[in-house]
This record gives C-alpha cells, structure tokens and sequence, in this order.
C-alpha cells in the first residue's frame, strides 16, 4: 500500500498523501491552495483490508485529537477509507494513484529538488545544500533539517520553532516534505506535528 495518492474529500479539499514502506500515513487536506486538515498515523494493511489510529487536525476550527480510519484497498489502483474523529464519521474518502509525472515515490529523494527559495503562505523558505532550511514569517525563524530518503522521494523532516516572537519558541516538530508538480509548477509540501502542534505549508517558486 505504500506509495503517493490522491482525492478529494467530501467538503471538496483536495487530498494528498504518502504511506511510507514502514505504513506511516501523512495525508493533506488543501482547499484553495490552504491546508484544511492533516491526518498522520501507522496503518495496518492485510488481504485488502487497513485500518490504523491516527492524529487528525481540522487547521479551520482548530481541532487537534485522536482518531481512526478503517476502510480497504487495491494494491496499486485505490484506498476507501472512512475517517471517525471526534464522534464525528466522514467518508468514504477514496485515493487513486499519483500519476508518475506529477510524483515518483519510487526513486531516490534528491535534495537538488528542495534547494533553493520556496514561498508559502507569506513564509519565506529557504533550503541550503545540505539540507539545512530556515522559514521567515512576520519576525518568526524557524530552523531545521531535511533528509532524503535512500529509496524513495521523501524528505524526513525535523523543525525547530524560533524564539520569541515565535508563538512556540523552541518547540520540535518532525513529518515529511514532498515535492511535486502542480498545473505543471514544481511545488514543495511539508507537513509536520508533535503532540501539541501541527504545521503544513504547501510553496511554490518564487
């Protein structure tokens, strides 16, 4: 079941996600371009059958709590899924296959492909060589890493929020970074969270 997917939710938001070779899930939800959810948990895949617990993020209400997903799916052709979060059941949410030209999960990360100067919801990013990155946003620095995966297109991030006035000086969030084409545009999608805190930004090229 590993691989990159695609949808779209109920409420219209678009769908984007990456199950891991290890079964991590890291879904996004984009509506106008703005993350609207964000859904991270370990699944569980047998003869046809998933279901994992996950963390779900509602980025409109706020909403931060626990949740789960059971559903099936087709090796390689789909993923039907219901999500409970809250008392709240919403699905089935259904994920196809990410055409190989927007994204390959199955080739090696290459940091060339993050390098470089990326905006994101008035966030400047910047990306150095090695992997070490910085975001500016209103007087805000975050800093941190990211490290391409060996095997597939996936970046391990880690993040550090900045000091004052930063509005969560020296919190850690780990996730992923993704990059892709969109409308034929290269577009960078980071996702991230701890216990307390959840963070998407999907950018573009300057």
């Amino acid at each position: 079941m590993s691989g990159a997917w695609q949808g779209t939710a109920t409420d219209g938001s678009s769908l984007n996600a990456v199950v891991l070779d290890d079964g991590k899930l890291w879904l996004v939800g984009l509506r106008g371009g703005q993350p609207s959810i964000q859904v991270h948990g370990a699944t569980q895949a047998s003869s046809g059958r998933l279901s994992s617990s996950v963390r779900y993020v509602d980025y409109g209400a706020p909403l931060f709590i626990s949740g789960s997903l059971q559903g099936s799916y087709v090796p390689g052709s789909s993923i039907s899924a219901t999500l409970t979060a809250g008392g709240v059941v919403t699905g089935p949410h259904t994920l196809t296959p990410m055409p190989k030209a927007v994204f390959d999960y199955d080739r090696a990360a290459s940091l060339s492909d993050v390098t470089g100067s990326w905006v994101a919801q008035g966030t400047q990013i910047t990306v150095r060589a090695d992997g070490a990155f910085e975001t500016l946003s209103n007087g805000c620095r975050n800093t941190g890493t990211v490290k391409p995966d060996a095997r597939k297109n996936v970046f391990a991030l880690n993040l550090t929020m900045g000091a004052a006035p930063c509005a969560y000086p020296g919190q850690r969030l780990t996730g992923v970074v993704v990059t892709f084409s969109s409308a034929g545009k290269p577009t960078l999608l980071a996702t991230a969270l701890n216990d307390q805190l959840s963070l998407t930004l999907p950018a573009v090229r300057p």
